[in-house]
């Protein structure tokens, strides 16, 4: 029986390795792992790649490096890949807040029915902090 997850997490990454392993920290070490979770590389020459060798094995991860023509670019070829009835886009500088996210986000998704969905973002602004950024309205 062929199995599909509930979500695919893309993350569009290009020389992220200041913060990529926040991001999939923020993602591995969720409870609900009914998830896969597909990074898209620019083909960076930084360390990106080898935090990507490190974790490939620890969860449902999947990665692959190319040139490309930007984030919209790495997200479309992701999106040829994902196999979730659901997409969740996490830019490799951004991070989920606790690991009860993806369990607290299934039962929203899994009882409405709807084609795109937004959530809140907690936005770190520079000089003004923390700021909290609703989701516009469909």
């Amino acid at each position: 029986m062929n199995h599909n997850p509930f979500l695919t997490i893309l993350t569009a990454t290009f020389n992220s390795e200041q913060t990529l392993v926040n991001t999939i920290e923020s993602i591995k070490n969720q409870g609900f792992k009914n998830f896969e979770h597909i990074i898209i590389d620019g083909e960076s020459n930084d360390e990106t790649i080898n935090i990507l060798q490190k974790y490939e094995k620890t969860y449902n991860q999947r990665w692959i490096s190319e040139p490309d023509e930007g984030i919209a670019d790495a997200l479309n070829k992701g999106l040829r890949y994902a196999t979730g009835k659901y997409i969740l886009v996490i830019q490799a500088d951004d991070s989920l807040l606790g690991p009860e996210i993806l369990e607290s986000l299934y039962p929203l998704l899994s009882t409405e029915r709807v084609d795109v969905y937004s959530f809140p973002v907690i936005f770190d602004h520079p000089e003004n902090g923390k700021l909290l950024r609703k989701p516009i309205r469909f």
